[in-house]
């Protein structure tokens, strides 16, 4: 029981602390028998695990944190305190054992959950409800899943994935073959896709990672962020030194709009926000070597994929995912980035990370796994698509570009028209 942690995270830690297992600092820490007198483990678990945030621990018990990230496998990351009964319930079951939590549905796709997913894939996951279009918790921002995990290896299981319109009925269901669905490190993809979004899932996941032909980054750390802060000035006549500065909200695709739209960071507002390049060399040589390269910068909470190219004249916020040093074209790179097909794929690969009003997280650790087909016969006939966009923006060109990506994908026409829709 993890309950009013804030008060009571030191008396727990000196609690946990002078716990046998604690003490002798053993990984297999959970002991049934010594807790309740069972030798082989349960038949059933079932919880409702405290859903406590990275930022929160680290502030109301880091010496609690600590002692998890070295207790279980899973505490990878900015990871969640309900991951780490994931692991607690599932090691509890003795074989053939069932368990089956209510969690939210960040452990479908989130960054900092890959390592429970991965944990699961050991087992067979038999069942995910999805239940963040109903309201289950009153006056909570939670979208919650239940999921049940037999405590079995056969892959001759199906799993079955609904998206719930009630607490007892769902809207759909589809049902794939445990060892297809152990592989995949995002399984948003098996709620509410039809076979033909699966087609186009397919088809786009046969490029390379973005990750393996480019650098892809958080544009700062949130060290990096406030210390930065520090060097911003307003400038709008601005010198070859000084470099706009540019964040969420003043990022669209292929434009900036610097000194147009007020931008907003850490708790203040600026319309011609610049850095001294010399400056930030001397606080972060890699940040200054990256606000002079050739890069996509990336907006991190929108509708859809924000891309802007920079030829190395902007400094990118912490709320944003910079690419540069590609082994292919950049501009090629921004365009696939900001087609209709990759948002749309991003909206459903990535459905988990959905907020409200429609908008979605964006980060390096989702940007990293963009799929990116590369083909030389588009690629001059795509650059210059992008000069003209970035000079002179216009919807027209964006529908060729579109028509362009569409082929390069190898899409049919049926396809087209669910993406265009």
């Amino acid at each position: 029981t993890i309950n009013n942690y804030d008060k009571q995270s030191s008396r727990m830690y000196a609690q946990l602390s002078a716990w046998k297992p604690f003490a002798n600092e053993s990984t297999d820490w959970f002991d049934p028998e010594w807790m309740f007198g069972i030798k082989d483990g349960f038949d059933i678990v079932i919880a409702n695990p405290p859903y406590i945030d990275s930022e929160t621990m680290t502030r109301t018990m880091p010496d609690l944190r600590k002692i998890y990230t070295k207790t279980f496998s899973v505490a990878k990351g900015n990871w969640d305190m309900f991951l780490l009964f994931v692991e607690l319930g599932i090691s509890l079951n003795k074989p053939k054992g069932i368990c089956t939590m209510i969690v939210p549905n960040k452990l479908i796709a989130a960054d900092y959950a890959s390592e429970t997913r991965h944990y699961i894939s050991n087992y067979y996951l038999n069942t995910v409800r999805d239940y963040s279009n109903v309201v289950v918790f009153d006056n909570v921002a939670v979208y919650p899943i239940v999921f049940l995990i037999e405590k079995d290896t056969n892959d001759l299981f199906e799993t079955s994935c609904a998206v719930m319109n009630s607490i007892s009925s769902y809207e759909t269901e589809t049902k794939i073959w445990w060892k297809d669905f152990r592989v995949e490190k995002n399984w948003d993809r098996f709620f509410n896709v039809s076979p033909l979004q699966n087609s186009i899932i397919d088809k786009v996941k046969r490029g390379k990672r973005l990750g393996e032909i480019a650098t892809v980054r958080g544009a700062a750390t949130v060290n990096e962020a406030y210390e930065i802060k520090k060097l911003l000035t307003e400038k709008r006549n601005i010198s070859e030194q000084d470099k706009c500065f540019i964040n969420t909200g003043t990022i669209d695709r292929y434009l900036t709009t610097w000194s147009v739209d007020k931008t907003q960071y850490i708790k203040d507002g600026y319309y011609c926000p610049v850095v001294n390049i010399n400056q930030l060399e001397s606080l972060y040589p890699t940040r200054a070597y990256e606000t002079n390269s050739e890069k996509i910068v990336i907006g991190g909470m929108t509708k859809v994929l924000e891309c802007y190219y920079d030829n190395g004249k902007c400094l990118a916020g912490k709320s944003t995912t910079i690419v540069y040093d590609s082994q292919i074209s950049l501009k090629y790179i921004c365009a696939i980035l900001n087609s209709k097909l990759l948002s749309w794929y991003y909206s459903v690969y990535y459905n988990s990370l959905s907020l409200a009003g429609g908008f979605y997280r964006i980060g390096a650790p989702q940007i990293k796994e963009l799929p990116i087909i590369y083909n030389s016969d588009y690629l001059t006939t795509i650059e210059n698509f992008v000069d003209t966009q970035l000079s002179n923006y216009n919807a027209s060109t964006d529908e060729e570009i579109d028509k362009q990506i569409y082929k390069i994908y190898n899409l049919t026409p049926e396809e087209i028209a669910l993406v265009e829709n």
